[in-house]
């Protein structure tokens, strides 16, 4: 084989390899009529907070590497969630549409 067709081929084999690894390390998602997660947060650079539906119940999870702990549970019901406060978006609409008036 000439120099180009053994680079090209090399090449092809470690874009496949790439591929497959990063495949293999996506984390499975399976759809559960049991779990369902309704909301997550970051708290920290490996460490979520997450409401997950487990039944008739809401379990608020501590989830880090290789550890879970339950944090709280609440009722099956949304407006038992406080709403999120978004001071900033809310600042940035009335801006905009202070503005958006010229």
């Amino acid at each position: 084989m000439s120099e180009t067709a053994t680079l090209l081929a090399v090449l092809l084999l470690a874009a496949g390899a790439t591929w497959l690894v990063a495949r293999a390390a996506r984390p499975r998602l399976a759809n559960s009529p049991l779990l369902r997660v309704i909301a997550a947060v970051h708290v920290g650079p490996r460490e979520r907070v997450v409401i997950v539906e487990a039944g008739e119940a809401w379990l608020v999870l501590g989830v880090a590497p290789g550890r879970v702990n339950s944090i709280h549970t609440l009722a099956r019901d949304a407006s038992a969630l406080p709403e999120p406060q978004r001071p900033f978006a809310d600042w940035l609409r009335k801006v905009t549409e202070k503005h958006g008036s010229r």
